[in-house]
């Protein structure tokens, strides 16, 4: 979001960054869950289940297991 809101303000979209004071988190230190990539089959049963899904924010199942 903050990456964002600066590009308003660089691209003079925005007027000034609202969120040009907020600091980031160091993910090192800030460990509220453990981080990994998803196995071969974790990432098929979540394709699936996209797939089979209902439609949601108007994206039938196949548009959001191709995304």
């Amino acid at each position: 979001m903050k990456s964002f809101t600066h590009w308003l303000y660089r691209n003079r979209r925005i007027a000034e960054n609202p969120l040009s004071h907020l600091d980031g988190l160091n993910p090192e230190l800030d460990i509220r869950h453990r981080r990994r990539a998803l196995s071969e089959e974790e990432l098929a049963a979540l394709i699936e289940a996209a797939r089979t899904g209902p439609v949601v924010e108007g994206l039938s199942g196949e548009d959001r297991a191709m995304l």
